[in-house]
């Protein structure tokens, strides 16, 4: 799991996704706390959005990921 894998599924995503939910997509063996510190990570970069209802937490990209996501793509095109 990595910032680009994270913004790509939260791109194609129509609604927000809950920490439980990016884990199961990507498929990855980290541990659930890692996941949730990880999220929370990119939230504070501004990278997602993020919302509190019913006790559980949805993110969402932000334009700021999008913008992110397009440089990590372009930079990986040119390796």
């Amino acid at each position: 799991m990595n910032k680009k894998d994270v913004l790509e599924l939260l791109l194609k995503s129509p609604m927000p996704q809950s920490p439980d939910d990016i884990r199961r997509q990507l498929n990855t063996n980290q541990p659930r706390t890692s996941v949730y510190s990880y999220l929370l990570r990119m939230f504070r970069q501004e990278l997602l959005h993020r919302k509190r209802d019913n006790g559980g937490i949805s993110y969402w990209i932000s334009a700021r990921g999008v913008a992110r996501l397009k440089y990590l793509q372009n930079k990986e095109k040119s390796l």
